[in-house]
């Protein structure tokens, strides 16, 4: 039988101890990397693979003597038999497994083959081959490098887990933080609360310095009108007095011109009567006229026809300058 490439480049034996016993412990190279592998599958992130690669088929347990099957072969999955003429040296009554894998198909490009051999090879017991006797050894140190890269981040991740869990405030100290939440949301409610009441006070204080002010400007109009109608009032009368003065005036100047008239013409028959005219009638008329006119513009006569004694109303700075600021 022809062999493709496979998992292996020569037949390997694997020593099975006769009931299930266990083999003497190897100490090559490889078979301390392969027990650190196992090591590491034995972490948490591989416990599931584990307990599958731990129910695996009866193979051992159910042959009489050497605790192996017969010669077995699934499709893809190469041929198991059993080599009597491997033999270890330190290991009484043992046998071995020879796998040959002639699939056209190479063993890492079909997965389910070679988790059907992984499961033999890894039967609970047995431990692989050392590295050296590995055709695909490369493969298997690829795969124990990602395997050991993938618990570092998985070791880095619980890591980082922990150093948040550690930072993450207690209990005490989060009630602490929302009990001083509570009482600063307390504060600012009561500040909110006499802001509030504040501004009420000042909106009050407003409307009513507001009103004082209408109040105060409204009496001023109030005032002011009733001082302008009492001036108005008193110079109406001083108007009066100085129209009834200037009227008395006018009737005394013409009762002074109808007195000098007569006069005049008194003076002027006086002389003609003199030169020997003949004018005592008229004489006489214009005497008699004279002491009427006389005694008419004494009656007229004004004592003081000035200004300057009359009792004017006397005019406030305050009045003045509401007037003023109304122009």
């Amino acid at each position: 039988m022809a062999q493709s490439p496979g998992l292996l480049a020569r037949p390997v034996s694997i020593a099975v101890p006769v009931g299930g016993g266990r083999r003497a412990p190897n100490t090559s190279a490889g078979s301390v990397g392969d027990r650190a592998l196992d090591d590491d599958v034995d972490s948490s992130t591989h416990r599931r693979q584990r307990r599958a690669l731990e129910e695996i088929n009866s193979v051992s347990s159910n042959s009489p003597s050497s605790g192996l099957p017969p010669s077995s072969r699934a499709s893809g999955e190469g041929t198991s038999e059993v080599d009597q003429s491997a033999h270890l040296p330190d290991v009484h009554e043992t046998s071995s497994w020879r796998f040959l894998y002639d699939n056209e198909v190479p063993i890492l490009g079909n997965p389910k083959s070679l988790a059907l051999i992984w499961r033999k090879i890894r039967e609970k017991g047995y431990e692989l081959p050392s590295l050296g006797d590995m055709r695909e050894h490369d493969a298997y140190v690829w795969m124990a490098v990602a395997n050991a890269k993938a618990m570092e981040a998985s070791n880095e991740y619980a890591t980082l887990m922990e150093k948040r869990l550690a930072d993450f405030p207690r209990k005490e100290e989060v009630e602490g933080h929302l009990l001083t939440i509570q009482q600063l949301r307390g504060k600012l409610s009561a500040n909110e609360t006499e802001k509030v009441a504040i501004q009420n006070d000042l909106d009050s204080m407003k409307e009513n310095h507001r009103r004082e002010i209408k109040g105060r400007d409204a009496v001023a109009r109030k005032e002011r009108n009733l001082a302008r109608r009492s001036l108005t009032r008193e110079y109406d009368a001083v108007l009066a007095v100085v129209k009834d003065k200037l009227q008395k005036k006018k009737e005394e100047s013409a009762a002074e011109i109808r007195l000098q008239e007569v006069r005049a013409r008194i003076e002027a028959l006086t002389e003609y009567s003199v030169g020997g005219f003949e004018l005592e009638e008229e004489l006489g008329r214009l005497r008699d006229r004279e002491i009427s006119l006389d005694l008419d513009y004494s009656l007229a006569s004004v004592s003081d026809p000035s200004l300057s004694r009359l009792e004017l109303p006397e005019v406030s700075g305050d009045s003045v300058d509401q007037e003023w600021c109304e122009s």
